[in-house]
């Protein structure tokens, strides 16, 4: 969505810093830099996990930091996001929810194992490979989706640039009809 609008539909002030913080190349870079980094090292721990890591506590301890840090790191990302894009995050995408609820789970799964060395409780924390297994199968469709992005506002940017007689407009027409209702509401209230 490009920045004109996010305005029209009232992403202003520090979210609109946030949402353009959030679409720039260096941020996605970034995140595609630590997804990468994330599934390295989860693939590094499926493929070397019994020979580098003993089942004793402290070898699994470094992992275990690696995970928290790296989940620390995504949840800030959706925290920026929810800032920027309140519902709109979440109802623009269902995969963003899809996404959300594992990153909460494994979450969840890690506080617990940290917390409770119970031999049933860590049973149940090998739910956590399943779900760095579909952690990383949703990060590779956002990095596909963040290239989608970038080269829609390309297009976008591209399309819309006016000449001597004309502009060129990508909306559909049940866009531009939202369009119209928004700015009718916007003056109705």
């Amino acid at each position: 969505m490009p920045i004109k609008d996010l305005v029209e539909i009232g992403i202003i002030g520090n979210r609109l810093k946030c949402a353009k913080l959030l679409r720039s190349r260096i941020y996605n870079y970034t995140m595609i830099t630590l997804i990468t980094l994330y599934s390295l090292v989860i693939f590094t721990y499926f493929a070397l996990g019994d020979l580098l890591f003993a089942n004793t506590e402290s070898s699994n301890r470094p992992l275990l930091l690696l995970e928290i840090g790296f989940l620390a790191l995504f949840v800030l990302d959706i925290s920026l996001h929810f800032y920027a894009f309140r519902c709109l995050y979440v109802t623009g995408d269902y995969w963003n929810f899809v996404d959300i609820s594992l990153i909460l789970a494994t979450l969840g799964l890690v506080i617990v194992d940290v917390i409770d060395k119970d031999e049933n409780i860590s049973k149940l924390t090998r739910l956590r490979g399943l779900f760095r297994i579909l952690r990383i199968v949703l990060l590779i469709r956002k990095v596909g989706a963040l290239g989608r992005i970038q080269e829609l506002d390309r297009l976008y940017e591209a399309q819309t640039k006016q000449t001597e007689d004309e502009t060129y407009e990508l909306r559909s027409p049940l866009e531009r009809v939202l369009l119209i209702i928004r700015q009718l509401k916007s003056r109705v209230d």
